[in-house]
C-alpha cells in the first residue's frame, strides 16, 4: 500500500509539473534596437506667417524596452516604450557695441521640451504548438506620439511660444523568432507603417494681436507614410 501511495503521488507530481511547465513563461521582457528612416512634419507659425518644415531622419542605434504577456489563446499583448525624453535648457547671449559698450542686446532664452512615444501591439502566433527553434508571428500595433516644446526668450522683442502635437501611427509587423534556449530568443521584425494621423498647434504670445490670432493649428493624415523601420530584439521569459 505504501508503494502504491508513493507511486500515485509521484505520478500526480509529474503530471502537475508538466502542466506547469507547459503553462509557464507567460510574461516576456524584451530589449530592442530600432533602426529607422523617417520623415517628419513640423509647423512653426506666428501672427504673420506659417512655416511647414519637412524633416528626414536616419537612425541606426535606438534601444527600446518592451513588456509582453500571453493571452489564453497563446497570442501576446506587448507594450513598448520607444522614447521618453524630457529636456530643459537655457541659452543667453549678450552683445555689446564696440563704439558704445553701454549699448547692449540680449538674446536667447529658456526652453523646455517633452517627447514621448509608446507602442501597443497585438501579436498573433502562427505556430503555437510547434517545437521548432524558428517560429513566425505577425503584429498589429498603434503608436501614439506626444510632443511639447515651450520657449521663453530673454529679449522683450521676441515672444514666448509653445508648440505641441500628437501623432498616431498604425503598423503591421511581421516577425521571426530564433530560439536561444528555454527562456530566451532573438526576434527580428519589420514594422510597416500603414497610416499616420497628426495634430499640431503653435502659439506665439504676441500681445499686439488677439488671443485667437496667437495660435495656429494644423492636422493631416497620410496613408502608407514613407517611414521605414527594422527592429532586432532579445527576449527573456520571466514567468
Amino acid at each position: 500500500m505504501y508503494y502504491r501511495i508513493v507511486s500515485l503521488v509521484f505520478c500526480f507530481s509529474t503530471i502537475h509539473g508538466q502542466a506547469q511547465q507547459k503553462e509557464a513563461y507567460k510574461k516576456v521582457l524584451k530589449i530592442y534596437n530600432l533602426s529607422s528612416y523617417s520623415q517628419g512634419r513640423f509647423v512653426d507659425s506666428d501672427s504673420f506667417s506659417t512655416n511647414i518644415n519637412n524633416i528626414n531622419s536616419f537612425q541606426i542605434l535606438h534601444p527600446t524596452v518592451a513588456f509582453a504577456w500571453k493571452t489564453k489563446n497563446s497570442n501576446y499583448h506587448e507594450i513598448e516604450l520607444v522614447d521618453a525624453i524630457v529636456n530643459g535648457f537655457k541659452n543667453k547671449s549678450t552683445f555689446f557695441a564696440t563704439a558704445n559698450p553701454g549699448n547692449s542686446a540680449v538674446s536667447g532664452g529658456v526652453a523646455k521640451s517633452t517627447y514621448i512615444r509608446l507602442r501597443y501591439e497585438f501579436i498573433y502566433e502562427f505556430m503555437k504548438d510547434a517545437k521548432s527553434d524558428v517560429t513566425a508571428s505577425v503584429g498589429l500595433a498603434l503608436q501614439p506620439n506626444f510632443i511639447y516644446f515651450k520657449t521663453k526668450p530673454f529679449s522683450t522683442k521676441n515672444f514666448p511660444s509653445t508648440n505641441s502635437g500628437i501623432e498616431l501611427y498604425g503598423f503591421v509587423i511581421p516577425r521571426i523568432n530564433f530560439k536561444i534556449d528555454e527562456r530566451s530568443f532573438v526576434n527580428i521584425n519589420v514594422p510597416i507603417a500603414l497610416f499616420d494621423i497628426n495634430y499640431f498647434k503653435s502659439t506665439v504670445r504676441n500681445p499686439s494681436v488677439s488671443i485667437r490670432s496667437q495660435s495656429v493649428a494644423d492636422w493631416h493624415y497620410t496613408i502608407l507614410p514613407q517611414n521605414y523601420y527594422v527592429r532586432i530584439g532579445y527576449a527573456y521569459l520571466i514567468e
